[in-house]
């Protein structure tokens, strides 16, 4: 969120009423998840019912065939706006880039044209601005877990190290009694290899 909000408050030419609303469904309500341009601190407290009418975010959850196409409407102030909206691929959240219908009317209709290409510019970076952190999340979980794996796997080897250097049979299970480990002292004892052994329980090694 730290980077992400401030890059969707930002807009590519300026304007007064521009901005990119991330948003969801929750039940019936459309969750929105950033802070909003003109209205401070609602990211994740602001509300509003799907079926408002005109509603922007609404017209999106109700029909998501329309993304990526001009749609007129009004915002969670209730202002009427144009904007253009993109699914976020591989969740449930949706953008829109949103000007109020009022300051587009005020331009000339070229400058508004390239105001609405910018805001949808703005769409796609923002995409892949959370595409690339979702990899980097994904990434370090990978890197935690391969880390782990490794440790682990080395603390074992250790283990059957010195395992194996002892005249005594030593051997670990898991807490479902599956063996982990078995040292060459226990091999000589039951006439069963480590190979055979690991991974199975007592009743591999003798009669029930």
């Amino acid at each position: 969120p730290k980077r992400l909000y401030p890059a969707l408050k930002s807009w590519p030419v300026p304007s007064r009423s521009a901005e990119v609303l991330l948003f969801r469904k929750e039940g019936s309500q459309v969750v929105f998840l950033n802070d909003l341009r003109h209205r401070p601190a609602s990211a994740l407290r602001l509300r509003i019912a799907v079926d408002t009418p005109g509603l922007l975010a609404g017209q999106i959850l109700l029909a998501p065939s329309r993304v990526d196409a001009p749609l007129q409407g009004v915002d969670y102030r209730g202002i009427p706006v144009v904007g253009v909206a993109r699914a976020i691929t591989g969740t449930d959240w949706y953008l829109i880039a949103k000007m109020d219908l009022d300051e587009i009317d005020a331009n000339a209709r070229e400058e508004a044209t390239w105001i609405i290409l910018a805001g949808v510019l703005s769409i796609f970076l923002a995409f892949i601005g959370m595409h690339l952190m979702r990899k980097q999340q994904q990434l370090a979980v990978s890197e935690a877990t391969r880390q782990s794996q490794t440790d682990r796997l080395n603390a074992m080897k250790l283990l059957s190290s010195i395992a194996d250097s002892s005249e005594d049979a030593i051997f670990a299970k898991d807490l479902a009694g599956r063996y982990l480990l078995f040292n060459r002292a226990a091999e000589r004892v039951t006439g069963k290899t480590a190979e055979e052994v690991l991974g199975k329980d007592d009743f591999f090694l003798f009669p029930r």
